[in-house]
């Protein structure tokens, strides 16, 4: 789960970017002004980075690359609403289709004693980067787009000691100043922080934490005319976001249906295409025929005991 600290004692930061111990009133103008052009500093990253394609081809080289120490841009998926961040690849599994990923913004006045500063001389970057050590969640591979920049192993290493281990010049990685409670300008900007990467992070979260549990589709979502009509194979932005979490879920957990809620409409290709248009009716039609079979075998089979 991600968390954030507070600390006291001895401040660990960089002496040329940080005031001393019990200056708060220059950190907090400094976050005052950080957090007024928060906004469109997010907006020209997001820019900078590009438009990011969701093609299952690219997808899929896109998430052969991806490797520990790598600054990517990180995208909530279709349905959610959320902005794209930034964020470090702490490590990959590729089997799950999984990266662990820590949170990073460019704002070093923002900077607690959990967050570790790299000069953007060091990480590649046309700014400096602030890693978010302790907001830190696992991300589907599919969420993780462009590469800005990367981290060596060693940097990587210097990171987890400046935070960790209480080193507060790892190889030129320095902390910032402890929080100081909720009167600090930056714990409200650490809590939008962690609500914001839980957003992005929670349907893989989920998956991970419910282990074995077998999810079951509601009645509604096996209905092709709950998505919406088409209009010459144009579907509303609510259809296809509703469509894209359907097959993400069928894709990503156990799925089961009652047979009960199987209908005739939900077995026939035609009505999906009638409903959604031909290139997304046979998208969740060709998703949902394993589920539909297992289940209809399932009830077959137990018609067949019973008749015994």
């Amino acid at each position: 789960m991600t968390a954030s600290r507070e600390r006291d004692g001895n401040s660990r930061h960089g002496a040329s970017t940080s005031p001393g111990a019990g200056e708060t009133a220059p950190v907090n103008e400094a976050v005052a002004t950080a957090c007024a052009t928060r906004t469109a500093a997010a907006a020209g990253a997001s820019v900078a980075a590009g438009a990011a394609t969701s093609a299952s081809l690219e997808g899929a080289a896109r998430r052969r690359r991806v490797e520990r120490g790598d600054v990517r841009v990180v995208e909530p998926l279709a349905w959610q609403r959320g902005a794209r961040r930034i964020a470090v690849v702490c490590r990959v599994d590729p089997d799950c289709e999984i990266a662990e990923m820590m949170l990073a913004h460019p704002w070093p006045e923002l900077a607690t004693d959990t967050d570790a500063v790299v000069a953007s001389e060091d990480s590649g970057l046309p700014f400096p980067l602030v890693v978010e050590c302790y907001v830190r969640n696992p991300v589907w591979l599919w969420q993780v787009f462009e590469r800005l920049g990367g981290f060596t192993e060693s940097q990587m290493n210097a990171v987890g000691e400046a935070v960790i281990d209480d080193n507060p010049m790892a190889e030129g990685v320095y902390t910032g100043l402890p929080l100081a409670g909720p009167a600090d300008a930056r714990w409200s900007f650490k809590a939008q922080e962690i609500t914001e990467w839980r957003t992005i992070t929670e349907d893989c979260f989920t998956v991970l934490l419910d282990g074995d549990r077998v999810w079951q589709f509601d009645r509604d979502r096996l209905q092709p005319d709950t998505y919406g009509e088409s209009s010459e194979d144009v579907l509303s932005l609510q259809s296809r976001e509703r469509l894209a979490e359907t097959i993400h879920q069928i894709a990503t957990r156990p799925m089961s249906v009652a047979v009960d809620d199987i209908d005739t409409e939900a077995l026939d290709f035609e009505c999906w295409s009638e409903h959604l248009g031909r290139d997304a009716g046979m998208d969740v039609f060709a998703a949902f025929q394993p589920l539909f079979d297992k289940a209809l075998s399932q009830s077959y089979e137990t018609l067949q005991k019973e008749a015994v």
